[in-house]
């Protein structure tokens, strides 16, 4: 008995056959251009994008040098009375001098990068803001009634990819594309006030992109004074070593606290990938030991007739 299955219709391309739920947008997401949800995801994902494994590296020594020193600069303080064959001035000028820039610019690279991230947060936020209410509803009555302006493709939504310095351009081009036809469009529905409210949101973002781009610059002149005085402290703390072993002469003790005080220690992250060569499982299959009183005997060789090469070859 066959039975006959009523036909249906195959949904259009890009309509889910299954769990439609997954893809119902928020409320928001209806109202902006379709690409503008990918970008700030995107601009998120990169300002909330971890240390490099170099860089912690380079956090992780710079900051066992500053410790370093600090411990050094203590170790001084409390053992000044038995190092008094030995002037420190000098030396000790120059060590609180490297520990001091070791604290500030590492103060200034934290700075610049945490204000740089938060402006790249502010952009994404002022970027949704100005498609959204402003360059949406400036594109779709231009696509209406201005297609014949020379202005037209200046009034039109930049790809969705675009941001920074290129998306600021182009939202001024579409500021000033606005102005020359600001009546008509006020004519078909949007507020008096709309090209200030454009122009202002444009100045807020191009405020904004000026101030990330001087904390990345504030960030990078900390990163390379932070190697300069790693490289510093390095050297003062190799002068301190040799003043010390001639203040302390036999003082054993002394010696090993000051030791314990100039060591640099290494941080529990980074300390060294080397791995044991990788062994390599022999493929010769390993034949079990014969119990006691039993003597292992070689198998015996196959026939010529069954399965051998020679039979085989025959």
């Amino acid at each position: 008995m066959f039975i006959i299955l009523p036909l249906t219709a195959r949904p259009p391309p890009g309509i889910p056959t299954k769990n439609p739920t997954m893809c119902q947008a928020s409320p928001e997401d209806h109202s902006l251009h379709p690409a503008i949800a990918t970008d700030a995801q995107v601009a998120e994902a990169k300002s909330s994008r971890l240390l490099t494994t170099k860089e912690i590296i380079m956090l992780g020594i710079q900051d066992a040098v500053s410790d370093a020193l600090t411990r050094s600069q203590g170790f001084l303080d409390e053992n000044a009375a038995q190092l008094t064959s030995v002037d420190f001035t000098a030396a000790r000028k120059r060590l609180d001098e490297v520990a001091a820039d070791l604290s500030s610019h590492a103060l200034d690279q934290h700075v610049g990068s945490r204000t740089a991230k938060g402006e790249t947060a502010k952009q994404q936020q002022l970027r949704v803001k100005l498609r959204r209410e402003q360059m949406v509803p400036v594109a779709l009555i231009a696509r209406k009634n201005l297609r014949s302006v020379p202005e037209y493709a200046s009034l039109q939504m930049p790809k969705a990819a675009l941001r920074g310095e290129a998306f600021l351009a182009s939202a001024s081009g579409m500021a000033d594309a606005a102005t020359i036809h600001k009546d008509t469009l006020i004519a078909h529905g949007l507020p008096s006030t709309f090209l200030d409210d454009f122009k202002g949101g444009v100045a807020n973002l191009a405020v904004s992109l000026s101030n990330r781009e001087k904390n990345r610059s504030q960030r990078v002149r900390a990163t390379k004074a932070l190697s300069v005085a790693e490289t510093n402290g390095r050297t003062v703390l190799g002068v301190l070593d040799a003043l010390v072993q001639e203040a302390a002469g036999d003082n054993a003790a002394l010696l090993r606290q000051w030791k314990s005080a100039r060591l640099i220690r290494r941080r529990p992250g980074a300390r060294a990938t080397a791995t044991a060569p990788a062994t390599t499982p022999s493929t010769t299959p390993s034949t079990a030991p014969a119990p006691a009183g039993v003597t292992a005997t070689a198998p015996a060789p196959l026939p010529a007739g069954e399965g051998s090469p020679t039979a085989a070859a025959a």
